[in-house]
């Protein structure tokens, strides 16, 4: 086992064979002298085994854990790496009707301007079926990933974006379970295993 040691507050590290005062006197022999040691500003941190574990940083501090862990994300990362996730799976995109359609944070920005447009046009008595409801002498559409265009009406421009709305608000509640699960002391592995995300 190996004494570690931790220096105005710096990473864990076996003592040196010396050490300088702020004055530049040296220090030697530091394991066997405890006032060298203080004054030096050297605080025992643990004992380790190099062979089985490893020093890691976590959060504002370092831990020692078995080696084979040593690869792990930080405990403190964990919820800014499950944010990150549902973030991307939200900006991957949705099937509606059978097409396609992006959902990065712009796309859904305009689909829910279009649904709120549409959900006033409904209360506005537009009829189903009417692809001019927005106002304009030319049929609403919106344009799939394939880049082909797909007619809404009022109708189903609602449907879409409540169906985008949902998505992400499900994706939102999953990454949610998984800080609570974490938090709650089970280990997950792969937070960016399909199983432990909606479709």
């Amino acid at each position: 086992m190996i004494d570690l040691y931790r220096r105005n507050d710096g990473p864990p590290q076996p003592l040196p064979a010396v050490a300088y005062t702020k004055d530049g006197f040296s220090r030697t022999d530091l394991a066997n002298q405890p006032d060298s040691r203080r004054e030096l500003g050297f605080v025992l941190f643990g004992s380790y085994d190099p062979k089985t574990q490893a020093v890691v940083k976590r959060g504002d501090g370092y831990a020692i854990v078995p080696i084979d862990q040593a690869g792990d994300p930080d405990p403190a990362d964990v919820p800014k790496l499950i944010d990150a996730e549902r973030d991307r799976r939200i900006d991957l995109g949705i099937t509606f009707d059978g097409k396609f359609f992006q959902t990065a944070d712009l796309d859904r920005e305009r689909i829910d301007r279009s649904r709120i447009s549409a959900m006033a046009a409904l209360m506005n008595g537009v009829q189903e079926g009417d692809l001019r409801w927005h106002g304009l002498p030319v049929d609403f559409f919106w344009i799939a990933a394939d880049n082909s265009r797909v007619p809404m009406d009022a109708q189903t421009m609602v449907a879409f974006g409540n169906a985008v709305a949902a998505r992400e608000g499900v994706m939102i509640v999953a990454g949610n379970d998984l800080k609570r699960r974490i938090a709650a002391g089970e280990t997950i592995p792969d937070i960016t295993g399909n199983s432990l995300w909606p479709e």
